[in-house]
């Protein structure tokens, strides 16, 4: 059965990533050193993706210095604070990942005059960094600010900063289920979109209807760190309705149980055999990232946490998109191989079930981008299902890692 995913979605994909995922899609098998070299090759460093945004944008040569300057002209002009040392580092520095903070995107974003839609193209198939999640009232004030930028006119910035600074408004018990964050995530999008399109007065008006929105939605904003904990738990070891956990569908298959928190673990103080291991192909990470640096990890800190303390730490925090998509990887591979041996449906929609089932959680339930057919952590997970041919998509992820780590 196909999932459909277009109500999470606020927008189409851009053109060249749409035709990136059409080329996973129909891919043929490719042999794991050739996956890992096409990953390796097809990482375009932060600042050149920026600058040609940037450029495109603002009609002006593709340089750092042209692109520096009109960005920092911009911030001067709308009061954005844009730092000259962060400047130089997004626009000139030649790194692979780079992890900006929800404040550093909308100020790119106002200072490039994006609206709401804009910005979330920018912001996902640009940058490659997680969209504004409405579920956190920080990121709910710049949504809501971009989408209004036509009434706000050149005081976005300030109007944000305004709204942020006010206490968030006491409330009640909330009047719907806690585990219904899909309708929650999707509650306040719809809102939050149908308040950017009405038409206002004043800006006055506009920043009224604004508060009162924010109002309306706080007891929404609480739940998004505790739905994604839930969600990892319910795909991990505890199950739900119509879920197996994975935990259960390891020990089917290899009889083995799969430790809770280091079975991604690859470092020297976990004592842990291979097979109790589902990311066995990082062992040669260590020193891949001491000789190429660590900003061009396709295992970057910022997107997943490897280590047992980590991932021990983050069942109480809340869980990285990066581990979330890992574990989902590798329930769906068991749960298909355990469907595959009771000749159940399985194997041929492998990949469009995978990408469509993680899509739906990554936005709905842990307010997260979807998948990013060219970002390339996503795209390791990718190709270990369109290029393996009939090879098993966990022994041929973890050949691509051993592949990619000894480049």
């Amino acid at each position: 059965m196909r999932v459909t995913i277009e109500a999470g979605f606020p927008y189409r994909f851009g053109a060249m990533t749409e035709g990136v995922l059409e080329g996973y899609r129909s891919a043929s098998c490719v042999s794991a050193a050739a996956a890992a070299q096409e990953l390796a090759a097809e990482m375009v460093p932060f600042n050149e993706r920026l600058s040609l945004f940037v450029a495109q944008r603002l009609g002006i040569p593709d340089d750092p210095k042209s692109v520096r300057r009109a960005l920092r002209a911009a911030s001067e002009r709308k009061g954005l604070g844009l730092s000259s040392a962060n400047l130089s580092q997004w626009v000139s520095s030649p790194k692979g990942e780079v992890t900006l903070s929800p404040k550093s995107v909308f100020k790119l974003c106002v200072a490039l005059d994006l609206d709401l839609v804009e910005a979330e193209h920018f912001v996902f198939d640009c940058l490659y960094q997680d969209w504004f999640n409405f579920r956190d009232r920080e990121q709910c004030v710049y949504g809501l600010c971009l989408g209004m930028k036509d009434v706000l006119g050149q005081n976005v910035f300030q109007v944000a900063k305004e709204l942020l600074r006010e206490e968030p408004a006491a409330y009640g018990e909330p009047s719907f289920a806690p585990s219904d964050a899909t309708g929650c995530t999707r509650l306040i999008g719809r809102g939050l979109r149908d308040l950017a399109g009405r038409d206002y007065a004043s800006q006055e008006e506009a920043v009224f209807w604004m508060r009162a929105y924010l109002g309306e939605c706080a007891p929404l904003f609480s739940g998004v760190r505790l739905s994604t904990i839930r969600c990892y738990r319910t795909y991990f070891d505890e199950g739900g309705v119509g879920i197996t956990p994975l935990v259960e569908l390891y020990q089917r298959r290899t009889g083995l149980v799969l430790p809770s928190a280091s079975y991604l673990d690859m470092t020297d103080a976990c004592g842990l055999p291979q097979k109790k291991r589902l990311l066995w192909g990082a062992a040669g990470r260590a020193a891949w990232v001491e000789r190429n640096g660590r900003d061009w990890d396709i295992l970057h800190e910022s997107t997943i946490r490897t280590e047992r303390h980590a991932v021990e730490r983050m069942a109480r925090t809340g869980y990285l998109r990066g581990n979330i998509v890992a574990l989902l990887f590798f329930h769906c591979c068991f749960e298909n191989a355990f469907l595959e041996r009771n000749a159940f449906s399985g194997g041929d929609d492998l990949f469009a079930r995978f990408y469509e089932t993680t899509n739906l959680i990554l936005i709905d339930e842990c307010g997260m981008a979807p998948l990013h057919p060219r970002k390339p952590f996503d795209r390791l997970f990718l190709a270990a299902l369109s290029k393996r041919g009939g090879q098993d998509p966990v022994h041929y992820l973890n050949e691509v890692l051993e592949q990619f780590y000894v480049s």
